[in-house]
């Protein structure tokens, strides 16, 4: 079911609040978040999302998810977007707030424990009702 949903993005867009209106399918209450492998060839609920500081247009954002190789960074940078997507979507935030607060902060470190919290939210283990 389509629904249009208007909401503050602030914890998906980054440390800067703003308003944004999305045509994201919820389910139920709440939309459970979302894979890096999904938002590669999803329909984006936004065209674009502050990271590391930067407004980054759709475009370089889904170059990033396209890369391949494995590394500490791009692991941190790939999952701090599908976690934004996911929010603006309409995931249950309350598990990611802080996480994406603090991996912002610290988004020049790109440190792996926040790389591995960041995708252990989209993986569902920190919102009950999602399927893994």
């Amino acid at each position: 079911m389509k629904a249009r949903w208007i909401g503050w993005a602030g914890v998906a867009l980054g440390l800067a609040w703003a308003q944004y209106q999305s045509d994201a399918a919820l389910v139920g209450p709440r939309a459970c978040p979302k894979p890096v492998a999904y938002w590669q060839g999803a329909r984006w609920p936004v065209q674009q999302l502050f990271l590391g500081g930067q407004l980054r247009p759709e475009a370089e954002l889904r170059a990033i998810l396209r890369r391949t190789d494995a590394s500490g960074p791009t692991r941190f940078v790939q999952n701090l977007i599908a976690v934004k997507l996911s929010l603006a979507a309409g995931a249950e935030p309350s598990a990611a707030v802080g996480i994406v607060l603090e991996a912002e902060r610290r988004f020049a470190e790109a440190p792996p424990l926040l790389a591995d919290a960041l995708e252990a939210y989209t993986q569902h283990r920190y919102t009950p009702g999602c399927r893994r």
